[in-house]
């Protein structure tokens, strides 16, 4: 059984961190050995081994991720992660299909473009929506999410169908992968430097790292070498942010940096306070990009945002009303007896004391 403590960093056992400081660079630096070996040896085969490394390593990212909610019982966006791997995953695998199952179709984006572009969806849902704030409020935080993810989808084939894509329009899809990992890396990186709670900066810690290294990697891959077909040396780049956030999320779930920020600090509120418009202006952005192509579904994009967070906005004020008024209650009673305390005796004596001066009357005060 394991210890019981405050600091879950005290809870570790000794052969799980063995195990993780250990174990896990060995898995990741055998498999990147393997990857190697397959790639400058398969030959005519390379192409469709190296598929299948590309889609094992983000498999084993989404493992990792549920392997961290099952150990540390961890909310903090690590479900939204493992959505995030299984539809990288799943591009890469619709990729493998067309490109070898039907390769008189060429380069087309089909659904392994859909999906690369959605899978970026969970991870913005992720850094904009607080994991404590209320039902209703992460359930309008989903629905800007989803609305984004159609959005996307649109962008998508506005350019290209599933059957055909110029060089025009597989250059703006790539342009609108920039636009989505630059926002993912640059949220996740201020809510990272804007959070207190140990265990939340840990994963936001973690998302910023592999997003900032997806992000370079996913530049490169579609502007520098974007014309090199699949089964090359290459493709090793490509497996490099899902090998390191496997690495990443084995390791120790608290942020020890968390504890050496002053709880006051400015700009972690604002961050707190700013991270709803995280997703709404992420909407607003890709709203833009379409008001040319599809200015319906641009319009849509900007009513969807103004009035989700509008709605957003208004039920967390109402909350806060809700709960203000809760603790001015409690603050006027005693938490044993239920009874009215020493302030709610001052105030009504200072209340009854001033009316009783201005209309020149009499007031008693009985003590027992």
């Amino acid at each position: 059984m394991m210890p019981v403590s405050p600091d879950r960093s005290l809870a570790i056992p000794a052969a799980d961190l063995e195990w993780r400081g250990i174990g896990i660079p060995v898995v990741i630096a055998l498999f990147l050995a393997a990857y190697a070996v397959v790639v400058f040896s398969a030959g005519p085969h390379a192409k469709a081994a190296s598929y299948l490394f590309l889609i094992a390593a983000p498999l084993m990212a989404a493992g990792m991720c549920l392997w961290r909610i099952h150990r540390w019982k961890e909310r903090q966006g690590w479900a939204e992660l493992t959505l995030a791997m299984l539809l990288w995953a799943g591009g890469m695998a619709s990729n493998m299909a067309i490109d070898l199952l039907q390769p008189r179709l060429g380069d087309v984006p089909g659904i392994s473009m859909v999906l690369y572009v959605l899978y970026g969806v969970p991870l913005i849902f992720a850094v904009a929506s607080p994991v404590e704030e209320r039902f209703s409020i992460r359930a309008i935080d989903a629905a800007l999410a989803l609305v984004l993810g159609g959005l996307f989808w649109i962008h998508i084939f506005s350019f290209a169908s599933f059957d055909y894509a110029n060089k025009e329009g597989i250059s703006a899809i790539r342009w609108l992968f920039d636009i989505e990992n630059s926002f993912v890396a640059l949220f996740a990186l201020a809510r990272w430097q804007g959070c207190l709670d140990p265990t939340q900066r840990a994963f936001f810690k973690t998302l910023t790292g592999y997003a900032t290294i997806y992000l370079l990697v996913a530049a490169f891959i579609n502007h520098w070498i974007s014309d090199i077909d699949f089964g090359t040396p290459y493709d090793l780049v490509i497996g490099v942010p899902f090998l390191w956030l496997v690495h990443a999320i084995s390791r120790h779930p608290v942020d020890p940096e968390a504890s050496l920020r002053p709880p006051s600090d400015s700009f972690a509120l604002a961050i707190r306070a700013g991270s709803p418009l995280m997703l709404p202006a992420t909407l607003l952005a890709v709203s833009t990009t379409l008001l040319f192509e599809a200015p319906a579904f641009a319009a849509l994009g900007f009513v969807v945002a103004t009035l989700g967070y509008g709605l957003r906005t208004i039920l967390v004020q109402m909350h806060g009303i809700a709960e203000q008024e809760r603790l001015g209650r409690l603050s006027h009673l005693d938490a044993l007896t239920g009874l009215p305390n020493r302030r709610q005796f001052d105030e009504t004596l200072q209340r009854d004391w001033s009316s009783a001066r201005r209309s020149a009357s009499s007031i008693a005060v009985l003590v027992m």
